[in-house]
């Protein structure tokens, strides 16, 4: 009845280990770790400035 339900699983499949997927994914954020560091510790700020606006007031 879903989206997926009539997918199976076909010869040309690639099946990948946990360890192959992190290897790749560090690849393509090791190009990118500036942006990623500034994006994460936006993100900190901006969720510590919301978390301590309700114990202020």
């Amino acid at each position: 009845m879903g989206f997926f339900a009539d997918l199976e699983r076909e010869d040309y499949d690639r099946t990948y280990s946990d360890l192959e997927l992190v290897r790749r994914l560090a690849t393509y954020f090791r190009r990118h770790g500036g942006k990623l560091a500034v994006t994460l510790l936006a993100t900190l700020i901006v969720a510590s400035a919301a978390a301590s606006s309700r114990v202020v007031v």
